[in-house]
């Protein structure tokens, strides 16, 4: 029984990897004044804040993402305490 469930699941995993989804790419076009205007698939939702509301999450946003990035570099270089 083990077995026939163990067969299963390597079955499934590989059916599962040889799927293929289309993806259509997204076109990125950086502006003159380095705004940025994606053309194609761009779902997401406008929380329509204020500037000063705008600029404070795009800060918390950016700390995020480096934080994100040195936990990277560090699991990278095997070094898994600080």
């Amino acid at each position: 029984m083990k077995n026939l469930i163990l067969i299963l699941a390597i079955i499934t995993t590989i059916t599962s990897c040889n799927e293929k989804k289309e993806v259509k790419p997204e076109v990125i076009i950086i502006t003159e004044d380095k705004s940025v205007d994606i053309e194609i698939n761009d779902k997401r939702i406008s929380l329509e804040l204020n500037p000063m509301q705008k600029q404070h999450q795009l800060e918390h946003m950016r700390d995020h993402l480096e934080a994100v990035q040195a936990i990277i570099a560090l699991l990278a270089e095997d070094k898994y305490e600080i």
